[in-house]
């Protein structure tokens, strides 16, 4: 039996068209996971990060003004430096507060927890 030369360039066509329909079926899949990691990454982690992140520069800025302080207790303006360090507290207060009013996981809830007993140890060291 011989297969004619149509039959078989519409096989090949078939082939091919298969392939073609298969190639672009897990181009989009990939594409989409990829916007989902993405939106993902842009809506939930980086956010975390952020906020986490500017708290700690805050309470730095809080540290270095109450060391000030401490290295010249004598100094014009110690009222203005303690002043300046509550300041630098409620902003990071308010900071972390954003951070704990995002949805999170339960194994990073548990080191949320930890570190939520650290700073409230960490802010009457402070205080």
């Amino acid at each position: 039996m011989k297969i004619s030369i149509k039959m078989r360039l519409a096989v090949a066509m078939l082939l091919l068209g298969c392939l073609l329909s298969l190639v672009g079926i897990l181009g989009l899949t990939g594409m989409s996971s990829s916007n989902d990691a993405n939106r993902e990454t842009y809506s939930n982690k980086l956010p975390r990060a952020t906020y986490i992140g500017d708290s700690e520069i805050v309470l730095t800025r809080q540290r270095a003004s109450l060391l000030r302080g401490a290295l010249d207790p004598g100094a014009p303006d110690i009222d203005s430096i303690i002043s300046k360090s509550h300041g630098f507290a409620t902003q990071s207060q308010a900071l972390w507060a954003k951070y704990l009013a995002l949805p999170r996981s339960p194994e990073e809830d548990q080191l949320t927890q930890q570190v939520i007993k650290t700073r409230a140890a960490m802010d009457n060291g402070l205080d």
